[in-house]
């Protein structure tokens, strides 16, 4: 029997098996990285598919794979996997005489060949795993293509069909490709059926991810946007998929809402990859941890005994954890240049922006340490007083002093880097501190020198453009009250310049309060809890429900809309794999 009968023979068993991940071990792209033992065999089947079926014989070739194949059995899928395997073989016929772009073009016909498969039932199940093989090889071609432009000559780059974005990556094309493998898996599922292991449903969530995983690498995960509106319209629920698919499915989920701004959403999603994530699973709890801590540090939740009990969060926690100390002291000056990547000195800036978090965390956190700024000056400059029945308040001019302070502190941080100096050796350092900011920071940048404060003022507004005016910080303040950040009003006094406005917390009863009553109840009314006041928000705009997570609770509000009855029976289902 020779070496290509003997191959189609064994294809077919596998078929008839339905086994996926047998069947794939007879479709080798990458001969170069296939054991010895294995690489014999094919490279024995390539030399006799060029000398019994050369490129002038490919209708013989045709013939020889059509009888192999009986069409009364195979039925519908006949046609679509009969040209799979023809298109395979003449692949590995002409594998050594292929660059790496011929390789890629051939792939991809291979690719959606075999994708035209996938919902053709009864076998279009067993061809799952070998579609994401090929997507597997092909994406490292398509990486090294991308990498090395010169190997592509300007007829054969794809240009996007959107006009603005340039041209499509290769990488981007493979994502494209696997998503209408997608596409396939999910076109006759039902969102009240369980997923059927000899069913293309069962790789709705692999073939997903797989795309995901590549958009993720080009930087473009919002192209999942039409992906997920039908996840949640047709398929059934995650919790029946593998825990492997469900929690790399969140994981992605989790990025492509953050990378979307929709922070509370990237928490829910992330939690739970990061809950059924292995424990020995260290690397991959450690990757989820990282949007993770940052999602929830846009909500204003800072991290706390994770980074010191959970080993994945060791290597990663340093930076975190000087964030989070920079916004609970309201350093607005710090947080500026600490997240400043373009300064040579800021490496944990690089390391954020390497992350793809950098921006979000830049956005977002800054209106924390501004809300923290404003209660720190309140709380040592602002007037707590409420025996005649006065509101607690802080006034604009000092809250700007406070950020002037910051600021003139963080560029002298700034300037001892680069020549090696310290401060406290520097005279043209100046040794001003309001007495007003005593306990404000650390003891060793206070002194009572108030001589100096005209000059170091006029320093700081001529130096440095980021430091803000009294009308910014008007509209920091009415920004962070519109937010729900702050509960209060602003009361101007006629001066257009804003310089004796102030912003004040009404409390109720306060006539009747004691002075400490007083003092300790204004930050809980004025200041309330970030993450509470964002977490009622979102749940009135989502009612708990993650869009792109497919969970029992959203398929039965779904059959409801519809006018069907809800499904309660699927609790006896088998989860596949």
């Amino acid at each position: 029997m020779s070496r290509v009968d003997a191959h189609l023979r064994l294809i077919l068993g596998c078929l008839e098996q339905k086994d996926g991940d047998r069947l794939k071990e007879f479709f080798v792209l990458d001969l170069d990285n296939v054991p010895p033992s294995s690489r014999q065999v094919f490279e024995q089947l390539h030399h006799e598919l060029n000398n019994n079926y050369p490129a002038s014989k490919n209708a013989a070739l045709s013939t020889k794979v059509k009888q192999f194949m009986p069409m009364d059995k195979l039925d519908k899928f006949h046609a679509p996997f009969t040209n799979s395997v023809i298109q395979y073989l003449r692949y590995l016929r002409d594998y050594l005489s292929n660059d790496n772009l011929a390789k890629a073009e051939n792939i991809e016909k291979l690719v959606k060949q075999c994708i035209g498969t996938l919902d053709k039932d009864p076998y279009g199940a067993v061809m799952i795993p070998l579609v994401l093989s090929f997507v597997n090889v092909l994406r490292y071609i398509a990486i090294n293509l991308d990498r090395n432009p010169d190997l592509v000559s300007e007829g054969k780059v794809k240009t996007s069909s959107e006009g603005d974005e340039g041209r499509i990556t290769f990488v981007e094309n493979t994502a494209n490709i696997v998503r209408e493998a997608f596409n396939r898996c999910l076109l006759h599922s039902k969102p009240d059926q369980p997923p059927n292991a000899e069913s293309a449903t069962s790789g709705i969530y692999s073939t997903i991810n797989s795309s995901m995983k590549l958009y993720d690498r080009v930087g473009k995960l919002g192209n999942l946007t039409f992906l997920l509106r039908a996840l949640d319209q047709k398929s059934p629920p995650l919790s029946y998929y593998p825990a492997a698919q469900r929690v790399t499915f969140l994981y992605y989920l989790g990025r492509f809402h953050f990378a979307n701004n929709h922070f509370y959403r990237a928490t829910q999603t992330l939690q739970a990859a990061y809950s059924q994530c292995h424990r020995d699973a260290v690397k991959h709890r450690k990757q989820i941890l990282i949007h993770l801590i940052a999602a929830n540090m846009c909500l204003g939740r800072l991290p706390g005994s994770i980074v010191i009990l959970d080993q994945a969060a060791h290597d990663i926690s340093k930076p975190f954890i000087q964030l989070s100390q920079i916004i609970k002291s309201g350093d607005i000056g710090t947080f500026r240049t600490f997240l400043d990547y373009t300064s040579s000195h800021n490496s944990e800036a690089q390391w954020f922006l390497s992350k793809k978090i950098l921006l979000q965390l830049r956005n977002r956190c800054e209106v924390l340490v501004w809300r923290t700024l404003v209660y720190r000056t309140m709380k040592y400059a602002g007037s707590h007083n409420s025996e005649k029945g006065v509101m607690p308040f802080v006034r604009y001019e000092t809250v700007v002093e406070a950020a002037q302070y910051s600021f003139f502190r963080a560029r002298q941080r700034i300037l001892q880097q680069a020549n090696g100096t310290s401060h406290h050796n520097n005279p043209n350092y100046p040794s001003y501190k309001d007495p007003d900011f005593d306990g404000y920071e650390d003891g060793n940048d206070s002194a009572s020198d108030s001589g100096s404060h005209h000059s170091w003022n006029e320093d700081v507004a001529d130096s440095n453009p980021d430091v803000p005016t009294v009308e910014e910080i008007n509209t920091i303040v009415l920004s962070l009250i519109s937010q729900g950040f702050m509960v209060g009003f602003v009361q101007h006094t006629g001066d257009p310049t804003f310089a004796r406005s102030r912003f004040l917390i009404p409390m109720k009863n306060r006539l009747s309060m004691g002075a400490t009553d007083a003092q300790n109840r204004w930050k809980e009314i004025g200041f309330p809890n970030i993450w509470s006041v964002i977490m009622e928000r979102e749940w009135e705009n989502d009612e708990g429900m993650v869009p792109g997570w497919v969970t029992q609770e959203k398929v039965n509000k779904i059959l409801e809309e519809r006018g069907r009855p809800r499904v309660v029976h699927l609790q006896n289902a088998k989860a596949i794999g």
